[in-house]
């Protein structure tokens, strides 16, 4: 299962997608376009307790 809200909050903690990948293990392409998908939404953090995984 990809953590999604937790590869944003630690990416706005300032790790690196790198960083990010080896923590999760989605892998860094996965983390890359989460975060990309992300900006291009428009989500910062902190996130609403309503947005979970899904």
């Amino acid at each position: 299962m990809i953590h999604y809200r937790r590869i944003l909050e630690l990416a706005d903690e300032g790790l690196s997608i790198r960083a990010i990948a080896g923590n999760l293990r989605p892998g860094r392409p996965k983390v890359r376009e989460v975060i990309e998908l992300a900006k291009d939404k428009d989500l910062i953090c902190p996130l609403s307790e309503e947005m979970d995984d899904r």
